[in-house]
C-alpha cells in the first residue's frame, strides 16, 4: 500500500498496458497510470479520474478510445473510500471494471491488434517537463493525491490473463512517494497538514487579486511563527504576504508600488492548537485582517489594484522565493493544520484539486491536535557536529516523521542542503481498548465491535479476538486467573475492520473477551476485557436411561445430557409413546410392570 502525496512513480517500460489496483482518494481529478509510445506518441494508454469518475483511455494507432463505467449512474469515486479498478485492453477492445460490478467496455473497429513497446509507465503522476504531445485525448495531467495498493500490470492475456504485481522497491524514480510500511493513513477530517519547512503550490488561475477581494481560511497551529500565504506578480511589484510573527497576524499588501502593511496583535491564543478562522480584505483602498472576529485596518492613500499571477503558495515558498525576495525576510514554512480556503466567499476550494505541487504536506487530512507543547518555536535543534558523513540521533519516538538538513561550512561561509523526511520504525500498539459492544448470534457464536487503540505507533495489520472462559458468573472488567490459552480467537487482517464475529463458543457460556491490536513490530492485547455470555440453545447428547429391575417395578436412571448447553428444567420420560413422567429428579420408578417387553425413553 502507498500513500502519494502529488507525486510519481516510473516503472519498467516492459509492463503492459492492462492494469489492476486498489485505490483512495478524495481528488475528484487525478491520472493514476500514464504510458506512452517513444516520439510521438502514437500509441498511448491512462487510467484517470475525471471530476471523480474513471476513465480508461487508450490508441491503437488508429484514434483514440475513452472507455469509462455506465452501469453506476454517474457515481463518483473520489469520495475517500477504497474502490478496486480494473483496466484491461485486448487488442483494439478497452473495458473497465469498478467495484467487481459496474463495467464499460469500448471497440475501435480500425485499430491496430498489435501492442507496442512504451517509453515508460508513470503511476500518480507524470515527471517535471514531461510533455503530453497528443491533443485528441483529454489526458488529466494532475498528479494523484490518496493512496494506491494491489497494483498489478498484465503480463500476458492469452492463454490466461498473468497478472504480476509492481514491486515499488525496484521502480526506477520514486517521488513524493511512502514507503508501503509507513501505510495510509485513517480517513481524517478534511484538511492539509504542514509539517513545517515546506509548502502547497496552487494553479496560478486560483487567485487574481483585484480592487476588491477576500480571502479566508481556517488554520491550527502550536508554533508562534510561520508563512501562511504568499502570492505575486512574475512579471512585476505586486504581492501579498499573511504571515505569523511572535503573537501578531502580519499583512502586507503591495499594489502598484504601494506598501500597505496591517499588524493584528493577538499575543498566543492562536497557538493553542484550537482553529482559528482569518480573514484577508481589501475594499477599494481600505485593507483588513481578522482572526476570529478581531479585525485591524489599513487605509491606503488611493485605491490600488493587485495585480497577481503567480501560483499561490500555503504554509511556504520555494527556496528560490525566499531568496527572491529577501527584503521581505519571509517566515519559515509554517507547521500545522488548514483547511476551508475561500479565494471568494462562500466558494471552498478543493486544495487536492487545485495543488500544483506539495512539498512536506499531506493532503489526506488534518490529525487531532494532541501535542502538548503550545506556542513553540520552529528553529531546527541541531542533533550532531562534527566532519563524519552520517550520524545516529536516538530517543526518538516510534513511528514518527522528522526532517533533518545539513550545514556544509568552512572558512568561506556555511551552507544548508535542502530538507530531507526519515520516519522511524513502529512500535507495538499502546493503550489497546476493551471491545467495546458484544452481541450474542446464537449459542456458538457473538459479534464484537471494538475501536482503533488510542496510540497505535505504526500501521495497524490486524486485529484479534480472543475469548477467555470463565468459570461461574462474570467476575468483572479486570481478568484474574484469566486462562493462558483462549476458548475461541479470530483475526481481521483488514486495518478499517471494527466489528467481527467471534465463533467456536459453547452456550451458555461466560466469556471474557480481549481485543489485540498489531503492527509489524508487535501486537498488544487490552489490559482489560468484555464480560458476555452466550444464550441458552437445546440440550444436545442427552442420555438413555437405564433400567434397574425391582420385584414389582423398574427404577429407571439417567444422567445429564453430555452438552446441557443450559440449565435443565425439565426431563419428559415417555414408555411405549406415551408420557410417563415430567419433572427435574434424574430416576423414576415405574411399578405395575408385566413380563410384556416395554420401550422406554
Amino acid at each position: 500500500m502507498r500513500r502519494i502525496r502529488v507525486g510519481r512513480v516510473s516503472v519498467d517500460t516492459k509492463m503492459g498496458k492492462s492494469i489492476k489496483a486498489s485505490f483512495r482518494t478524495r481528488a475528484p481529478d487525478a491520472l493514476l497510470v500514464f504510458a506512452a509510445s517513444p516520439g510521438s506518441q502514437e500509441e498511448f494508454f491512462a487510467l484517470q479520474l475525471k471530476d471523480g469518475r474513471p476513465y480508461f483511455l487508450f490508441d491503437p494507432q488508429g484514434a483514440s478510445v475513452e472507455v469509462t463505467t455506465t452501469d453506476d449512474d454517474g457515481r463518483r469515486y473520489s469520495d475517500g473510500r477504497w474502490h478496486d479498478v480494473i483496466a484491461v485492453r485486448q487488442r483494439s477492445l478497452g473495458h473497465i471494471t469498478l467495484d467487481g460490478r459496474y463495467t464499460g467496455s469500448s471497440l475501435v473497429l480500425n485499430g491496430s491488434s498489435v501492442i507496442g513497446e512504451n517509453a515508460g509507465v508513470f503511476v500518480g503522476g507524470l515527471p517535471h517537463g514531461y510533455a503530453i504531445l497528443r491533443r485528441d485525448a483529454d489526458i488529466i495531467q494532475k498528479g494523484f493525491v490518496g493512496c494506491l495498493k494491489d497494483v498489478y500490470f498484465m503480463k500476458n492475456y492469452h492463454p490466461s490473463a498473468t497478472w504480476e504485481p509492481l514491486v515499488w522497491q525496484s521502480s526506477e524514480e520514486q517521488v513524493s512517494v511512502y514507503s508501503d510500511w509507513e501505510g495510509c493513513p485513517t480517513p481524517l477530517p478534511e484538511g492539509a497538514q504542514f509539517l513545517g519547512t515546506g509548502f502547497l503550490e496552487l494553479y496560478p488561475h486560483t487567485f487574481h487579486g483585484g480592487m476588491d477581494f477576500e480571502i479566508s481560511f481556517k488554520f491550527r497551529t502550536d508554533q508562534l511563527n510561520g508563512l501562511l500565504l504568499f502570492v505575486y506578480n512574475e512579471d512585476g511589484p505586486d504581492f501579498l504576504v499573511v504571515e505569523l510573527r511572535s503573537g501578531v497576524l502580519s499583512l502586507r499588501v503591495n499594489a502598484s508600488l504601494a506598501l500597505t502593511r496591517v499588524d493584528l496583535r493577538l499575543g498566543p491564543s492562536y497557538c493553542n492548537g484550537e482553529w482559528n478562522k482569518v480573514i484577508v480584505k481589501k475594499e477599494g483602498s481600505v485593507v483588513s485582517a481578522s482572526v476570529n472576529e478581531r479585525t485591524e485596518r489599513a487605509a491606503e492613500s488611493r485605491a490600488r489594484t493587485l495585480t497577481v499571477n503567480s501560483p499561490v503558495y500555503l504554509g511556504g515558498t520555494p527556496p528560490e522565493l525566499q531568496e527572491s525576495y529577501r527584503s521581505l525576510s519571509l517566515e519559515q514554512g509554517f507547521g500545522g493544520c488548514v483547511k476551508d480556503v475561500e479565494f471568494a466567499r462562500g466558494a471552498v476550494v478543493d486544495l487536492a484539486s487545485v495543488a500544483s505541487s506539495a512539498v512536506r504536506v499531506n493532503l489526506d487530512g488534518c490529525p487531532s491536535s494532541d501535542s502538548a507543547v503550545k506556542c513553540r518555536g520552529n528553529d531546527s535543534i541541531p542533533v550532531y557536529r562534527g566532519r563524519e558523513q552520517s550520524a545516529h540521533e536516538g530517543g526518538l519516538q516510534p513511528f514518527t516523521e522528522y526532517l533533518y538538513r545539513v550545514m556544509a561550512s568552512h572558512e568561506g561561509g556555511s551552507v544548508y542542503s535542502d530538507w530531507s523526511r526519515g520516519r522511524t520504525m513502529a512500535a507495538a500498539p499502546q493503550r489497546v481498548p476493551t471491545p467495546s459492544r458484544a452481541r450474542s448470534i446464537n449459542g456458538s457464536s457473538i459479534e464484537v465491535t471494538w475501536d482503533e487503540p488510542v496510540v497505535a505507533r505504526g500501521v495497524i495489520e490486524k486485529y484479534i479476538l480472543r475469548a477467555y472462559r470463565e468459570d461461574g458468573e462474570p467476575r468483572g472488567p479486570r481478568m484474574p486467573r484469566m486462562p493462558r490459552t483462549p476458548s475461541a480467537t479470530s483475526e481481521w487482517v483488514r486495518a478499517d475492520s471494527r466489528t467481527g464475529v467471534l465463533t467456536g463458543l459453547v452456550p451458555f457460556g461466560h466469556y471474557a473477551v480481549t481485543l489485540t491490536a498489531c503492527t509489524r513490530a508487535g501486537c498488544t492485547e487490552s489490559s482489560h476485557a468484555l464480560n458476555t455470555s452466550t444464550p441458552q440453545e437445546a440440550p444436545q447428547e442427552v442420555q438413555p436411561p437405564v433400567a434397574k429391575s425391582l420385584p414389582n417395578s423398574l427404577l429407571l436412571s439417567w444422567n445429564p445430557p453430555k452438552k446441557a448447553n443450559g440449565i435443565i428444567t425439565q426431563y419428559l420420560l415417555y414408555m411405549d409413546g406415551m408420557l410417563i413422567y415430567s419433572g427435574d429428579e434424574e430416576s423414576y420408578a415405574v411399578t405395575g410392570v408385566t413380563g410384556d417387553t416395554k420401550k422406554i425413553d
